[in-house]
């Protein structure tokens, strides 16, 4: 995504396109897209618990977020 004005993601239904979102949201404001913060319904039932890092590079300087 480097100097993109723009970026798209793409996909099938069910490939991970919302997750990536999902994601996101949850690293930077502990909420998922549908605004909560009830986190259960995103985790797979066999999981004890979820995990997600988001990588980044702003203004020549790498970041990493991390949340549980």
């Amino acid at each position: 995504f480097t100097g993109a004005d723009l970026s798209l993601v793409h996909g099938a239904n069910g490939a991970g396109k919302s997750t990536v979102w999902d994601a996101l949201l949850f690293c930077l404001f502990k909420e998922h897209r549908g605004g909560g913060k009830n986190f259960a319904p995103l985790v797979h039932d066999r999981a004890d618990r979820a995990e997600v890092s988001v990588e980044f590079e702003l203004d020549d300087q790498i970041w990493e977020i991390y949340g549980e």
